[in-house]
């Protein structure tokens, strides 16, 4: 998968448009066009600002790594980076759906 491929499909799994994504991220907004035009990559500053935003590896988005990673952050301000799969990354947002319905709905019955 090419890198605007991979941009792609993670705007389509956070349902994000890409010139919200720009924005966001403080990006020119016809990078996303040139990228694709020019089939170029960008570097350094841009492709780490990417890889925040989506939290993903740098890796990942430059297709060198086929599984994506997350980082998990402790009580304490500890971290640490996990890789996982594309489906497992699934499960793990589906639970994390089903927990913050799950206190949304309590907090709603104590108001």
């Amino acid at each position: 998968m090419e890198f605007v491929e991979r941009i792609t499909a993670l705007l389509e799994e956070r349902g994000i448009s890409k010139n919200k994504m720009l924005k966001e991220v403080g990006i020119a907004s016809g990078a996303f066009g040139n990228w694709q035009r020019r089939g170029t990559i960008p570097r350094g500053e841009t492709l780490q600002k990417l890889a925040d935003y989506f939290n993903v590896s740098t890796d990942y988005l430059l297709g060198r790594e086929s599984t994506k990673t997350i980082q998990i952050l402790a009580k304490g301000g500890s971290h640490r980076v996990v890789e996982v799969t594309e489906e497992e990354l699934a499960l793990v947002e589906e639970v994390l759906k089903s927990v913050r319905q799950a206190r949304y709905q309590k907090r709603k019955n104590h108001i």
